[in-house]
């Protein structure tokens, strides 16, 4: 079966021109079928705003054929610098397919689709069109399909409550095609990238409070914006069941005549992520999600210390040594003129940052005038070779993420830039800065 990739060009450059998206929910195909698709495009709505698109809704009856047809061309004026993201939710199916080598057309059923008994006809949006207006659309793009059998961005159509399919009777699963059924060439568009909720022998689900794969991908995007789309196609993953689960729970407390009915939200079902080139899933979630800022400045910049900082600050080893076999104990002492603030040691190695510890000055012994802090409990790790530490005194906590605290943790500066720059913190909030160069060795 041929597999239409719906996906994003993404490039490393922040400096995007606009980004767009189209939102389509089909919570209902003619007053049957009923989703609940709502609730998942004000969710997506709401996030990808704070993100910086500018969107459009199509949901309910608007949710049709030609006002999507309409939508889609309206984006072909886009430039190569745009970003054009597309995400659906809703049903969709198979049906035979016409063109050569292709035996079965995917596509997604619109709220004028006109379901026969085993006949589609009219009203559905084809892989091959869908192809087809994405290749017309010169902007990057990202497309998003919460289904049933999405993987190769179709689904099966079923009665089953809350499964986002519904199969046609007297046939195996696939819907003979109505002579009526427009037909278009088939397009591969090429850097992309594909985020589908389910397997091509899988159901998604949709609940009264959001579908599971929806939910679960808002959340991880929200929390995790510095991890790259192979990490998130790998934590999707992990988060269906126990989503399903929360979901479940609360449902059954909101609506205890249905509980036996939620408790059949099980999430059994894995998400994927399809790329091309397949090196784009190794680009980072907040390059599409996170709002672009103006450029910050960077760790090394304000962490080189100043004249007046070599006055104001000291730095050394208990023993005095530069050199540290691996694995190996260090202490380090510290003094400060400065009585009062906050004070870190941050180790660098290459382009990574790890911070070995903090204090807060006037919990430091008091030593006449200046403050001496020490830092135990320090260990040479590797990589080997050159290792710089550094202190750094600021007038306000800085803000770092709980788990950048943990012992070892390596951060990067790209780490810090999506709530608050911790270089921009430093630089705001920085009163003075002193450094020492060690060694780890075999």
């Amino acid at each position: 079966m041929k597999k239409l990739i719906l996906a994003i060009l993404i490039i490393s450059s922040t400096l995007w021109a606009e980004k767009y998206a189209l939102l389509v929910g089909v919570n209902n195909v003619r007053g049957q079928y009923t989703l609940f698709t709502d609730i998942d495009i004000e969710k997506m709505n709401k996030m990808l705003k704070k993100s910086g698109f500018k969107t459009q809704i199509l949901k309910g009856k608007n949710s049709s054929l030609k006002n999507i047809r309409e939508a889609f061309k309206s984006f072909y004026n886009l430039n190569k610098n745009d970003t054009f993201l597309f995400y659906y939710t809703g049903h969709g199916a198979r049906m035979k397919g016409i063109n050569k080598n292709e035996p079965i057309d995917n596509f997604f059923v619109l709220h004028d689709a006109i379901i026969g008994t085993d006949t589609i006809g009219g009203g559905i949006l084809t892989d091959n069109e869908y192809s087809m207006h994405l290749h017309k659309i010169s902007a990057r793009k990202i497309s998003i399909v919460d289904a049933c059998h999405s993987a190769s961005i179709y689904k099966d159509l079923s009665t089953k409550e809350f499964v986002k399919s519904i199969v046609p009777k007297g046939s195996d699963n696939i819907f003979k095609r109505d002579n009526s059924i427009q037909n278009f060439d088939s397009y591969k568009p090429k850097n992309l990238i594909n985020i589908s909720a389910a397997q091509d022998n899988e159901q998604a689900e949709s609940t009264p409070i959001g579908s599971i794969f929806t939910v679960a991908l808002i959340n991880l995007i929200q929390h995790n914006p510095n991890i790259s789309f192979s990490t998130l196609e790998k934590k999707l993953r992990e988060k269906m069941k126990p989503t399903a689960r929360s979901i479940s729970s609360r449902l059954a407390s909101l609506y205890p005549n249905k509980y036996f009915v939620y408790r059949g939200v099980k999430g059994k079902f894995k998400p994927s992520i399809a790329t091309a080139p397949s090196s784009l899933k190794q680009l980072r979630v907040k390059d599409i999600f996170v709002k672009k800022r103006k450029a910050n400045p960077s760790l090394a910049s304000v962490l080189e210390p100043t004249t007046q900082s070599k006055k104001q600050l000291t730095i050394s080893t208990a023993n005095g040594k530069s050199h540290y076999p691996y694995r190996k104990p260090i202490k380090f002492n510290v003094t400060s003129k400065i009585k009062k603030g906050y004070l870190y040691l941050f180790e660098k190695k290459g382009n990574n940052y790890t911070l070995l510890g903090k204090r807060t000055l006037s919990k430091c012994q008091d030593i006449g005038d200046e403050q001496y802090c020490k830092f135990d409990n320090i260990f040479a790790s590797k990589p080997l070779g050159k290792s710089v530490a550094y202190v750094v005194v600021t007038k306000k906590p800085l803000v770092i993420n709980r788990e950048s605290i943990k012992k070892d943790f390596e951060i990067t500066q790209d780490f810090f830039d999506v709530e608050e720059n911790l270089a921009t913190q430093i630089k705001q909030n920085g009163v003075s800065t002193v450094r020492l160069t060690l060694w780890v060795d075999k």
